[in-house]
């Protein structure tokens, strides 16, 4: 049966506004890297943006708020069936986060917590197959359906607010052992500790290097001139209420001493393995491997990505 936790302090307010300055390129055709693309999953929904941008070009209007719209829009997958059975066999919650409800869902009641954060246009269902085994080994497991995602409310995302829904979940059930997480979750889960989650041990598989650089990767695929791109990125930083420049997990990671497991494949054609490379190297305690073949989103159902997450969280780099 589903519950209600309606915390106080679900309305968390970010307490560092840091300035930073405007990144460097550093060569990379950002063009192909197109996480982007992946938000645009159907024809119907590319000819509506498409029909967007075009008119508000006509009309010589303001390109912010409908570039941020089309930035920060979500689209929510349906689990498949073997997903379906794994989530039904959980205990399931929600707290409200802004007014939304922001759904979790709880394995085993002791052992060391660990938390599963999916990545855009994603949902819990995506570590179905992790979670027997991590069951069975005798840990606690979380995950949540961040907002705009799953079964969450919401039409809309961003870094800023997927943290503070993990960080919001780090106070209603306890700091975690440990982090599994998938693409953009790797981004939410950094943030969070940056609002103060704590965290030994990290897995992270696929994850974005900054922000700025999927925000460019946007703006390759639409086309967007100078001036859109600029207009875009001030709607999304007053949206989230941080700079892009800002949301960078290699900052982030340079500040944190807990042990880090990247995985990232070579094939991946929405985010590339070398954003997965420069992000484990800001870890002082981290250890990468590159995959090759399973892409971005096959590499979850990969029994050998599975055995060496799960042999990291138990020894750690030994």
């Amino acid at each position: 049966m589903e519950n209600q936790l309606d915390n106080k302090s679900t309305n968390v307010r970010l307490q560092n506004e840091i300035m930073v300055a405007e990144p460097e390129s550093n060569g990379e055709d950002f063009n192909e890297s197109i996480e982007a693309k992946f938000r645009i999953s159907t024809v119907n929904d590319r000819l509506s943006y498409q029909a967007k941008i075009d008119s508000t070009r006509s009309k010589g209007r303001n390109f912010g708020l409908v570039g941020a719209h089309i930035f920060l829009s979500t689209k929510r997958v349906r689990p498949s069936r073997k997903e379906m059975d794994v989530i039904n066999s959980s205990n399931q919650n929600y707290f409200l986060l802004d007014g939304k409800k922001i759904k979790f869902y709880q394995w085993g009641n002791e052992g060391k917590l660990i938390f599963l954060v999916h990545g855009w246009n994603g949902n819990v269902g995506n570590f179905s197959r992790f979670v027997p085994d991590l069951i069975a080994m005798g840990y606690r497991v979380v995950g949540i359906d961040l907002p705009g995602h799953g079964n969450s409310e919401g039409r809309y995302s961003n870094a800023v607010l997927a943290s503070r829904a993990v960080f919001e979940l780090s106070r209603i059930v306890g700091n975690p052992y440990a982090f599994i997480t998938h693409s953009f979750g790797g981004a939410a889960a950094t943030i969070a500790q940056e609002l103060g989650l704590q965290a030994d041990r990290l897995v992270y598989i696929c994850p974005p290097r900054d922000l700025m650089s999927i925000t460019l990767g946007f703006a390759g695929y639409w086309k967007l001139s100078e001036d859109e791109i600029l207009q875009t990125r001030d709607a999304i930083e007053s949206k989230v209420g941080r700079k892009l420049a800002d949301l960078d997990l290699i900052r982030i990671g340079k500040m944190l001493n807990n042990k880090l497991l990247l995985i990232h494949d070579k094939d991946d054609s929405e985010i590339p393995y070398t954003f997965g490379e420069k992000v484990s190297q800001a870890w002082s305690q981290s250890k990468l491997l590159l995959t090759s073949g399973l892409g971005h989103r096959m590499i979850l159902r990969d029994e050998g990505i599975k055995l060496k997450v799960l042999d990291f969280l138990e020894n750690g780099f030994d």
